[in-house]
């Protein structure tokens, strides 16, 4: 039902596709974010909220009337893929009509009351549902709640607002968690072994720090056992926009060994540039391509944090 409910609001805002205001369509990417994020932290705390009624999304400005409604479906589509998950429900928002006891139509408007969920419950098709998702535009961001059906609790609220960012962020793709993270003044660092296969072979280790105002940069510093040897060195990547995984980075070495060879008066020799491109295509695992300035082309398997170098953190 909810799934034919997406297509046919698609299908009638397809002519203003474009209708959103920027803004709007910026605050959705940082709405799917955090309300990815808010659902896990629930199943973490062990909290049951699907199936959830989907409250009909309501818009503030003008040019969203048309299109943001389906917006939004198409946001909650992807965080609740699977049949029966969320249920639209049209009478879970500010005005509510319903019965009385006593045979009087009632309009109720407002924050929903614990009496107001029950009722919900009694509805045909509602009788399932754990949870509550309410949302709207405002100007100054999308405004969510989830709400637990059986006791009222407010499992989460807050407000989408896409002028937010992170001036040092710690993992890619995560804005909610490390915004948080950030407020509380925590940070986390990368370790990376990268280990050079064919056609020549290195070791290099590197810590790193994720900092921008998008998670878009990665710099630290950089030790090279082999290829080249008992060398220290800066690096610095960047993540590819659109394909996080991907990072293209640069690192300048310093051979140790010219530094105690005797009679050696060019140091300049000892500096190293090197090239690379890493692929991330798990969360501790990917391949990367390298090559520098002394002619060593590299291809291998680079481990994120490994737990085998537990005393490298």
């Amino acid at each position: 039902m909810v799934k034919a409910i997406l297509a046919l609001s698609l299908l009638l805002s397809a002519s203003s596709a474009f209708a959103l205001l920027p803004q709007t369509q910026q605050d959705l990417r940082v709405f799917e974010d955090r309300l990815r994020y808010e659902i896990e932290r629930a199943r973490e705390r062990g909290d049951v909220i699907l199936p959830v009624l989907v409250a009909t999304p309501r818009a503030h400005w003008e040019e969203s009337k048309t299109d943001f409604a389906a917006a939004v479906t198409d946001v909650l589509a992807r965080l609740f893929p699977n049949p029966g998950e969320m249920i639209a429900c049209a009478e879970c928002f500010d005005n509510r009509v319903f019965v009385s006891r006593d045979n009087r139509m009632v309009i109720q408007s407002g924050e929903l009351t614990l009496a107001d969920l029950a009722r919900l419950r009694e509805k045909s098709g509602f009788s399932q549902a754990k949870s509550v998702f309410i949302s709207r535009e405002t100007p100054s961001g999308i405004e969510m709640r989830l709400i637990a059906i059986d006791d009222g609790r407010l499992l989460y609220t807050g407000l989408a607002d896409a002028t937010r960012d992170l001036s040092t962020a710690d993992r890619p793709l995560r804005l909610a968690r490390e915004l948080e993270r950030r407020e509380r003044g925590e940070s986390l660092s990368y370790f990376h072994f990268d280990l050079g296969l064919y056609p020549q072979g290195l070791v290099q280790l590197k810590w790193l720090e994720q900092w921008g105002s998008r998670n878009q940069h990665l710099s630290g510093v950089a030790l090279s056992a082999f290829n080249p040897t008992g060398a220290i060195g800066i690096t610095y990547l960047y993540m590819w926009p659109r394909k996080k995984q991907i990072t293209v980075g640069v690192t300048g070495y310093y051979g140790l060994s010219g530094v105690f060879d005797a009679g050696s008066t060019d140091l300049s020799k000892n500096i190293i540039g090197q090239l690379s491109v890493n692929y991330a295509f798990s969360g501790a695992y990917g391949v990367f391509a390298s090559c520098d300035t002394k002619g060593t082309a590299s291809v291998g398997l680079s481990f994120q944090n490994p737990v085998f170098l537990p005393f490298l953190f």
